[in-house]
């Protein structure tokens, strides 16, 4: 295993520095043309500005999550491009330090950086693009709110709707573990209506597998029903709002709406496409990483801040769209779709491994 040396801890900081401030520009830009797009809903119902800035707060662990392989290919190269000009790395060259040596020094703070950067994508991301949603969607219609411990509500007239998840299936909104509370006018409960499933159709909403409770005076009468059909306008694009989109879910979650779809023989691709992107997200971090540092050796010796800025982004989205292009082709071929996300990280590893072993 090998050591950490003062070297690497230099090698370090100069990486993880780079590879921070990158992040946070990105970060400070994509925010802030959200929030441009955010002003232009103030006033909708009761969405204020305040209400905006939450909104824009709620999504920065998802926006971390998202721009930090692009943020890691550029501190990787910056950082390793950055000892170039004080020949630093032409001193560490003639110590013996061969490029491969010196890019393990650099990948070790993008590996823990990356573990990170994983955990949110897990953890804050999805509580916090839910957390959003609610907040946009509760001030924007008086119908809708969602909360990350109790799931999606809706409200028409004096009927009150919940529902455990859900999710965007063939075009169609359909709810998982859905509960209707029908009250009357003066706030007593008279039922509760409760489906495996709700779908929306034409003019309502269709419970599956339903369990309802009437409560009466002296009694609660308790009916079984393959389906009901829940007659209501409730606009099922206000739920499809607050449905988080796959790309966003963690993988527990990933996993419950795979199983669930295929129980039901429905269609079930675009969450494994979600689940496995987000099972080698580390590893595409890592290839990125190190097929950009050869740079730092060759071309970006004599290149300043702009060039090593614009070999990372050649780099980061060259990697997306060859990763997307492998993902589409093994969709088409109904094949395996790790092996979509598993080639590009692999040939951009060996390819970057066989130009650096040449320095052994």
């Amino acid at each position: 295993m090998i050591g950490l040396t003062r070297t690497d801890r230099l090698i370090a900081r100069q990486v993880l520095g780079a590879t921070l401030l990158a992040l946070a520009i990105f970060i400070g830009i994509d925010a802030l043309s959200a929030f441009i797009r955010e002003i232009d809903e103030i006033g909708d119902g009761k969405y204020t500005l305040m209400m905006a800035v939450t909104y824009i707060a709620y999504t920065i662990p998802r926006r971390i999550y998202e721009l930090f392989p692009m943020a890691a290919a550029i501190g990787a190269a910056m950082g390793l491009g950055g000892l170039a000009p004080t020949s630093e790395l032409t001193a560490l060259r003639a110590a013996g330090w061969s490029k491969l040596r010196l890019c393990v020094g650099a990948l070790m703070p993008l590996l823990v950086a990356s573990v990170l950067v994983f955990a949110i994508g897990e953890t804050l991301g999805p509580w916090g693009e839910r957390a959003a949603q609610g907040v946009a969607i509760g001030a924007k219609s008086q119908d809708l709110v969602t909360t990350n411990s109790s799931g999606i509500w809706a409200r028409d007239g004096e009927d009150l709707l919940n529902a455990k998840r859900g999710a965007l299936i063939e075009g169609d909104v359909e709810l998982i573990d859905a509960r209707l509370f029908r009250f009357d006018d003066s706030g007593r409960l008279l039922s509760i209506t409760r489906g495996e499933k709700a779908r929306h159709e034409p003019g309502g909403w269709r419970f599956t597998t339903v369990r309802q409770f009437r409560f009466e005076p002296d009694a609660v009468a308790t009916e079984s029903l393959p389906e009901w059909r829940w007659e209501v306008a409730l606009d099922p694009a206000l739920i499809a709002m607050s449905v988080v989109r796959p790309r966003y879910q963690a993988l527990t979650e990933l996993r419950e709406h795979i199983g669930y779809l295929e129980r039901n023989r429905l269609d079930a691709q675009q969450f494994r496409s979600a689940f496995w992107a987000r099972v080698f997200y580390p590893l595409g971090i890592l290839a990125t990483a190190l097929l950009a540092m050869p740079f730092a050796f060759s071309a970006l010796r004599s290149g300043g801040f702009g060039k090593r800025l614009f070999v990372g982004l050649v780099i980061s989205i060259a990697f997306y769209y060859l990763q997307s292009a492998f993902v589409n082709m093994v969709e088409l071929a109904d094949g395996p779709l790790p092996i979509g996300y598993l080639t590009p990280p692999l040939l951009a590893l060996v390819g970057a491994w066989l130009w650096l072993r040449r320095s052994f």
